[in-house]
Formats: C-alpha cells, sequence, structure tokens
C-alpha cells in the first residue's frame, strides 16, 4: 500500500483509491477544525486512514504481532462464522490500538453492498449524494468519532457526529420522517454492547433522538452543550440536559420525547 502524510497523521491506500485519498486531503483540515468550534474536542495528534475494503485484513494490519497472532488463532474462526458477513456491510470502523485512532475507510466500489438496514429507518436516501459525497460524509463521520471523547453517553455522541456532519455538508442527512420514531418505546443504550442486544428499530430510535435532541439544543440554546461537555461526564451530562430542558427526573426519557416531537412535527407537513 502506498502511504501519504497529512497534518501529522497518515493515509494508506492503494492506486485504485486515489480519488478517496484526495477527498481526504482536501477536507481533512476542515472537518477538525469544525469539530473543535462547534465542540471544542482535542484533536488527536495522529491518525492513520486506511482505505480498503477487508475488515479482517485491516485489523491484521492494524494490530501487533501478538494480537495478530491472538486474531488468527482465536479470533478468525468467530469471524467467519458470526462477523463477516455483518462486517463486510460497514462503511466504515475506527480503534485505538495504538495509543491514537486508526481508521477504516471502505472505498466508494464497495458502497451498493453496504448495509442499509437500520440507516432506511432514519436516513435521507443516499441516492441523492453522488458516491463520492457518501465517501465525504463516511469520513467527517469517523472523525467526530475519534474526537468525541468516551465520557459522552452514546446515544448523544449520534446526535453530535449527524449534527457536525450536516453542519460540514451544508445539507440534511436525518429525514424528517425520523421524528416518528420517537413514538416507539424504546429503553436508552448505554454503550456499544448494547448494539448486538436490541432490534435495528431500538438503535434507529436511539440515534434519531440523540439527533433531534442535539439539534433542539443547539438551535434553542447554542453554546450549552459544548460547555457541559468541557464541565461533565457521562450520566452528568443527560442530568443537565434534563434540568436546562426542565424535564422531571423520574420520566425524562419520556418526556423528552413529547418535547421532541411536539417540536419538530410540524417538518411533517412539509413532505
Amino acid at each position: 500500500m502506498k502511504k501519504e502524510q497529512l497534518e501529522g497523521s497518515n493515509i494508506f491506500f492503494q492506486n485504485e483509491y486515489t480519488l478517496e485519498k484526495n477527498i481526504i486531503e482536501n477536507n481533512y483540515e476542515n472537518i477538525l477544525n469544525l469539530i473543535f468550534e462547534l465542540w471544542e474536542f482535542n484533536r488527536p495528534a495522529k491518525i492513520d486512514i486506511y482505505i480498503m475494503k477487508s475488515d479482517f485484513k485491516f485489523a491484521i494490519m492494524t494490530h501487533s504481532i501478538v494480537q495478530k497472532l491472538l486474531l488468527i488463532t482465536f479470533y478468525l474462526p468467530f469471524w467467519i462464522l458470526f462477523e463477516r458477513e455483518t462486517r463486510k456491510k460497514w462503511r466504515a470502523v475506527s480503534h485505538f490500538q495504538r495509543k491514537y485512532p486508526i481508521i477504516l475507510l471502505k472505498p466508494i466500489e464497495a458502497y451498493d453492498r453496504l448495509d442499509k438496514s437500520i440507516g432506511k429507518h432514519i436516513f435521507i436516501d443516499a441516492k441523492i449524494y453522488k458516491k463520492k459525497d457518501q465517501f465525504l460524509i463516511t469520513l467527517c463521520d469517523q472523525l467526530v468519532n475519534i474526537c468525541i471523547p468516551p465520557k459522552i453517553p452514546i446515544w448523544i455522541n449520534e446526535g453530535i457526529s449527524t449534527f457536525t456532519v450536516e453542519n460540514f455538508i451544508k445539507k440534511p442527512k436525518y429525514k424528517n420522517e425520523s421524528i416518528l420514531l420517537l413514538k416507539n418505546d424504546c429503553k436508552m443504550i448505554k454503550n456499544v454492547h448494547e448494539l448486538s442486544k436490541v432490534s435495528d428499530t431500538c438503535i434507529a430510535y436511539n440515534y434519531a433522538k440523540g439527533y433531534w435532541t442535539v439539534r433542539y439544543l443547539e438551535e434553542n440554546y447554542p453554546g450549552f452543550l459544548k460547555e457541559t461537555f468541557m464541565k461533565y461526564e457521562g450520566e452528568e451530562i443527560v442530568e443537565r440536559i434534563r434540568l436546562k430542558l426542565g424535564l422531571s427526573e423520574e420520566d425524562f426519557w419520556e418526556q423528552l420525547d413529547e418535547l421532541l416531537y411536539e417540536n419538530y412535527k410540524h417538518l411533517l407537513d412539509n413532505q
């Protein structure tokens, strides 16, 4: 693979993915600047970005020798039996195995085979975007994800990510109908391990709730979230949101649905 340096970071790619590499080079710095402007999240000193199709090859290339042996010996059978087909449908993934973030971005040619089962509930049809714009959205989404501190609840992460992407591309990513998901009765997803234990509808509900919450707060109380993220973590952040919105402690989760739906339901009339 070729390697090009970019502001202290690296892009690993093959010749056939030069378009994707150019998209990264032309937008990387502007995305990171926007992330800091909106949230003041610290940018990593170094980021490795790989453009390739294979999740397993990516894992092998970005782990230590000992970890590679463990992956091949113990994880490969599980991968083949349970995770291979699922991960083949992912557009991107990231990890911190080398104490700095490493991102896998699938090339544009793989996009037609990627999974849309959850996205169909919440996202505007990707067909309205050119494939290179879809890649740019994925790049932006991943750069936000690696900058978001782990102290922020996972359902709010999605709102931060999508709000940032929409600000960068100057186009909506969520469809207005996603507000209807808040009519469902779904629990809060508290960590990534719960994602495999709940339905696609429940995941879509948590994602939509995070998006509309962040959007509502930024539209009505600009700067509140930035300040909150700097001072609080975990459930303290949720509590600050509750207090800001004047919702009850016992029924916060349900009342938040009602507040968001009532505020944005007029968008459904404009379809």
